[in-house]
């Protein structure tokens, strides 16, 4: 997943509020978002080369999302598990609270460079969502406000993290259905060159990163995925996969 925008307490009717897209090698095998066999309470999209997800929620109400942190190769830490699992964990072991959780995945060098959104109670008073990360970022609790997460640190200057987050707090001023945010998520402007974030990586491909939605022969947006939390507690899940040439594939409409 490389962008996340997400509302706590900004709607009178949502809560919570996500729009995200996951760009990912369009060759990655992956299991487009379901009730998952072996666990049921999950609604999630899956990778299927290594088992986890990249955002989800389950029945008890619980959030959960990563980005990885784009960093150069040589920095990267070899990695010892799949960043997924963090998000298939906390959705599926229900038997701690997510504040706890995180609190152990901080210093985990088990895993290549992570950002991590998870929360519960959201339809609540008293929301708990938090953000962490194993690149220096310990565990801070959220509160109301509108938030952008892309491949660096949370609310970065990135101009996809903040076209993003002034197209969702407009958004949620007007009138508020998935398919206009679905629709948010596919801009494919590209930042200028001045404005382009120094990662380390070829000039070229940062141009091609720059885009909400990213589209190449090799990789890009494989999905995008609005989730609204209702004040009632159900949640609607929708979500839309794409081809390599960026072209709907097929959608996904669930109310949990």
């Amino acid at each position: 997943m490389c962008l996340i925008t997400f509302a706590l307490n900004q709607h009178k009717d949502y809560p919570f509020v996500v729009m995200a897209n996951r760009d990912e090698f369009h060759q990655r095998p992956t299991q487009t978002a379901e009730f998952w066999p072996d666990h049921s309470s999950v609604f999630a999209g899956r990778d299927l080369e290594a088992g986890g997800t990249w955002m989800g929620v389950n029945q008890q109400g619980r959030f959960a999302a990563l980005t990885n942190i784009r960093e150069p190769l040589q920095q990267e830490p070899k990695p010892v598990l799949s960043r997924g699992k963090l998000c298939s964990d906390l959705l599926t072991n229900t038997r701690s609270s997510t504040h706890s959780q995180l609190n152990k995945l901080t210093v985990s060098q088990s895993f290549a460079g992570f950002n991590l959104v998870a929360g519960e109670q959201l339809h609540s008073n008293n929301p708990q969502l938090f953000y962490c990360s194993n690149r220096g970022s310990p565990v801070q609790k959220l509160g109301d406000g509108v938030f952008g997460l892309s491949n660096g640190t949370l609310n970065n200057n990135w101009i996809k993290v903040r076209s993003s987050q002034q197209a969702l707090a407009k958004a949620i001023a007007t009138t508020i259905n998935a398919e206009k945010l679905l629709d948010i998520m596919q801009d494919k402007t590209f930042a200028p060159d001045d404005e382009l974030p120094d990662t380390g990586i070829d000039l070229e491909i940062e141009r091609m990163l720059s885009s909400r939605f990213i589209l190449s022969d090799d990789y890009g947006t494989r999905c995008s995925t609005v989730i609204l939390y209702h004040r009632d507690g159900h949640i609607d899940f929708t979500e839309r996969s794409f081809d390599t040439q960026g072209q709907i594939c097929h959608q996904v409409n669930q109310r949990i």
